[in-house]
C-alpha cells in the first residue's frame, strides 16, 4: 500500500485536472497575482537559514528554473500558475477533508508560491537553440 503522500498524489491528480477545467475554462486567470520576486526572496531566506540546506537549495533552484523554461515550450504562461495553485490547494482540501488544516494550507501556499517564483525566473531565460 502506498504511503499517504503518494495516495494523495494518485487521487488528487485527476480531481485537480477536472476541478481546474470546471473552475477555469479556457485557463483564464481569475486568481490573485502574486509578487513573484517577494515569494522568491522569502523562499530563499527560509531555505538558506541552514548551511546544510544551501547546496540543496542551489540544486533545487537549478532544477526548478529548468522546469520553468520547459513549461514555456508547453505553452504555459505566467497567468496559469495561480490557477494551478488554487486548484491544487482546493484538491488537497477535498481529498484530506478535516485533516487539511489552515496551517497546512498556508504552508503549501507559501511553498507553491516559492516554487512558482523560481520556475517563472527560469521561464524568462531564453531557450537554447
Amino acid at each position: 500500500m502506498p504511503d499517504s503522500s503518494l495516495r494523495v498524489q494518485l487521487i488528487a491528480g485527476p480531481q485537480r485536472s477536472a476541478k481546474q477545467k470546471e473552475r477555469f475554462p479556457g485557463s483564464q486567470s481569475r486568481g490573485r497575482q502574486r509578487d513573484n520576486n517577494h515569494s522568491m526572496k522569502v523562499g530563499k531566506q527560509w531555505l538558506c537559514k541552514s548551511n546544510y540546506l544551501k547546496p540543496v537549495f542551489r540544486v533545487l533552484t537549478s532544477a526548478l528554473k529548468g522546469l520553468g523554461q520547459r513549461h514555456v515550450n508547453y505553452g504555459v504562461r505566467p497567468e496559469h500558475y495561480p490557477i494551478v495553485g488554487a486548484v491544487l490547494l482546493e484538491t488537497f482540501a477535498d481529498v484530506l477533508g478535516e485533516r487539511w488544516t489552515p496551517a497546512y494550507h498556508d504552508a503549501w501556499a507559501q511553498a507553491y508560491e516559492t516554487v512558482c517564483a523560481i520556475m517563472l525566473e527560469g521561464a524568462n531565460v531564453p531557450t537554447p537553440a
